[in-house]
């Protein structure tokens, strides 16, 4: 199962996944907050996949950190 990481560390945080945010850099993270039912948050990290990330559809593709976080909070 490609969410099992993410689904074991929420439940040890005693979190719902369909109440949390997942930020990654490629579409392996994308990939595994949706099968676990989190936000998926893409931003492009050091790796020359961008289209690849673009690509993958997170819910909410920002270029920075700060830029996810104003529009999570909006």
């Amino acid at each position: 199962l490609p969410a099992e990481p993410l689904l074991h560390a929420l439940e040890r945080l005693a979190l719902p996944a369909a109440d949390t945010a997942y930020v990654g850099d490629s579409p392996e993270d994308v990939a595994m907050a949706k099968a676990a039912g989190a936000f998926a948050v893409g931003i492009p990290g050091g790796f020359p996949n961008r289209e690849a990330l673009a690509a993958s559809r997170p819910h909410l593709l920002a270029s920075s950190l700060e830029e996810a976080l104003k529009a999570l909070l909006r």
